[in-house]
């Protein structure tokens, strides 16, 4: 392909600012949730794309003991094993009062004991 290079640099702006768009687009949290399962997948589906589309799988360079190859197919696995784990926490997260605020006796719903007349 022509002008490849440019192309890879031009393709990595373009999806950062896809990813801006969609990050501002939808609720934060939602947002980072989705985006963390979309780099999981697409970080575990580049070794796959390796292995079906060359000679320089996982297993062939292991075999081989090419072990750059075989390292930055491993990396990448485990870099999607972690963007998978990030995404299940931030899902699973539960925001949390500040000490400080629950000392003071303010609720969760944003009510003092002033605003009730000291009542609570």
């Amino acid at each position: 392909m022509a002008g490849r290079s440019q192309w890879e640099v031009h393709t990595f702006f373009i999806v950062w600012a896809l990813t801006l768009i969609y990050a501002l687009a939808r609720p934060a949290r939602k947002a980072w949730v989705e985006l963390l399962w979309l780099a999981a997948v697409a970080l575990a589906l580049v070794p796959l794309v390796n292995a079906l589309t060359s000679h320089r799988n996982l297993i062939a360079s292991l075999k081989a003991g090419d072990w750059v190859f075989a390292g930055f197919d491993l990396t990448l696995l485990a870099l999607a094993v972690l963007h998978a784990v990030l995404a299940r926490r931030t899902d699973r997260h539960k925001a949390r009062l500040p000490k400080a605020t629950a000392a003071r006796g303010v609720a969760v719903t944003g009510v003092t004991p002033q605003a009730t007349g000291g009542q609570t």
